[in-house]
């Protein structure tokens, strides 16, 4: 019985390990980064009312699915590569108003 619940305990994990955000999410993130907007729970904010607005579906999607409703941590790493990557490309027109995030080069 142990082994049953370890084994599904690992799936899970995995699982996790491999969520994809939708990529109409991703770059909703983008352009909120671009206008200066890093906090996570203001982004989740405006990504739940852009997935429940916006999105045409069929059906009713799930907030209990992470590729339309991720987590804050999901969000947080998805602004960090932005930010991470504006820099880089040294890029000036991103308009960051607090620092909300830690980055380390």
């Amino acid at each position: 019985m142990n082994a049953i619940i370890c084994s599904i305990h690992v799936c899970l994990q995995t699982e996790m390990r491999t969520f994809h955000p939708d990529p109409v999410l991703v770059k909703k993130i983008e352009e909120y980064v671009d206008e200066g907007l890093v906090n996570v729970r203001d982004i989740k904010v405006l990504l739940d009312v852009y997935v429940k607005t916006s999105l045409d579906c069929e059906k009713k999607i799930s907030p209990m699915n992470r590729r339309f409703y991720p987590s804050a941590r999901d969000i947080r790493n998805i602004v960090s590569r932005c930010v991470i990557n504006f820099l880089q490309m040294g890029r000036t027109t991103c308009r960051i108003k607090r620092e909300d995030i830690l980055i380390t080069l």
